[in-house]
């Protein structure tokens, strides 16, 4: 929820700030308190009349980390053709650099030496201030990036440390001895927390029966994923009563209700650890042997035997080993791993190739028996089968039925419906 909200509800949050930028701010600010004690120690004079210009030598660092970020960005130059430009813009500034460097270097030399006899003394308290104050230049552009991570904390920082109405480690609320699968959705009114002004839920009246299967269907943003949000008590609607076996869910452990709810969303997360390791995140206590099983049901066990390492097969990076369909199925077995008797599918298929969706499904359609299932899904030749089909618009439920009793009665799910098959008789024309 913290998460979403900042996505929602808050503004872009930097991300330039690195360790490597706060080790060179610290070097940068040590340099100059270093060089100003030893200029303080070897000739406080001279030292007080350099620091008079310091604010000019650490313009000129600024100036110097400037262009050092020129040099950085040379391939976006080159990219766009700048190279003949900035050329000739460097090597004037070069000549002009050389030359008032020499009269600098020329006027410090005999004013200081008349002031100094003792040269050394004069090199040591002159270098160590003048490099203390170029590197005090040469810390602003980090002192940026330390602003703007310090303004991007707050905002995360005043989100985290808000009032969480939902404490999804909370041990209060009880356990039912026996879940059935019995979801019933009464009168909900609902609003994001980011956006109160607009109603994503108006009046939601729904039961679900245990182990039947309902899609809901609609537009993007009639309240199809947030009302299975609800249902994960993710928020807590304002009006209305969400009931699993009759009991509101604000009643119920949390942890446990969601240990009997399985999801598989659109784009699957996996871990960069083993086939068997990712199983496993569905459940703890998972024995070698149901995580097998899991894989069978998932239509996924085929394919995980013919790796080289079988379940200790790695992954990668969020499954960048894997396809696309082989990816979902890992994230059915998952689901599966702990033997839910409510499954959400959202938009399990949506981001598959039509070979991996049909692999897919026919996984989901075995995942879905003897469950109380919620699918979400905008390729409608996926849920026909479904026990009943839930259209929505604008966050109104406006019509349920079976596929042919909603084609008959030519409402919202005949509307999509007709839209997918003319975009797709489209597509065979063209």
């Amino acid at each position: 929820c913290v998460y979403k909200e900042m996505l929602e509800g808050s503004p872009p949050f930097p991300t330039s700030l690195s360790l490597g930028d706060i080790a060179i701010l610290i070097q940068n600010f040590s340099t100059f308190l270093t060089g100003i004690i030893i200029g303080f120690a070897y000739g406080w004079k001279l030292t007080l009349v350099i620091l008079s210009v310091t604010p000019l030598i650490a313009v000129s660092g600024g100036l110097w980390s400037y262009c050092c970020l020129i040099i950085r960005n040379v391939h976006i130059m080159n990219s766009y053709n700048f190279k003949t430009v900035f050329k000739s813009s460097y090597e004037n500034y070069n000549n002009i650099l050389d030359i008032k460097t020499v009269h600098l270097q020329g006027c410090c030399t005999k004013t200081l030496g008349t002031l100094y006899p003792d040269i050394g003394c004069y090199y040591s308290v002159f270098f160590s201030v003048l490099i203390g104050a170029f590197s005090l230049g040469q810390a602003s552009p980090n002192l940026e990036n330390v602003a703007n991570a310090r303004g991007a904390a707050y905002q995360v920082f005043k989100i985290i440390k808000k009032p969480r109405p939902i404490d999804s480690s909370s041990i209060e609320g009880f356990k039912l001895d026996k879940l059935r699968g019995e979801i019933e959705f009464k009168n909900i009114y609902f609003s994001y927390p980011s956006r109160p002004n607009i109603q994503i839920l108006r009046g939601l009246n729904l039961k679900i029966k245990p182990g039947q299967t309902i899609a809901l269907v609609g537009s993007s943003g009639c309240g199809k994923s947030t009302t299975i949000q609800l249902l994960q008590r993710f928020y807590d609607p304002p009006q209305g009563q969400i009931t699993i076996d009759g009991h509101d869910v604000r009643t119920l452990n949390i942890k446990w209700m969601r240990e009997n709810i399985g999801i598989v969303s659109q784009e699957p997360v996996l871990f960069a650890t083993t086939i068997a390791g990712n199983i496993r995140y569905g459940r703890e206590d998972i024995t070698d042997a149901e995580i097998e099983q899991a894989a069978k049901e998932a239509n996924a066990y085929d394919f995980i035997m013919k790796l080289p390492e079988k379940f200790n097969t790695r992954v990668g990076e969020r499954g960048a080993q894997l396809s696309g369909g082989q990816k979902q199925r890992i994230a059915i077995a998952r689901a599966l791993a702990r033997n839910p008797k409510i499954l959400l599918l959202d938009e399990a298929t949506s981001a598959l190739d039509n070979q991996s969706e049909s692999i897919v499904q026919a996984a989901l359609d075995k995942a879905r028996a003897g469950r109380t299932t919620i699918v979400i899904a905008h390729r409608l030749s996926t849920i026909r089968t479904a026990d009943v089909i839930a259209g929505f618009e604008k966050g109104v439920l406006v019509e349920q039925g079976t596929h042919s009793e909603l084609m008959a009665h030519k409402g919202v799910y005949y509307a999509l419906v007709m839209q997918q098959v003319m975009g797709f008789s489209g597509l065979l024309q063209m």
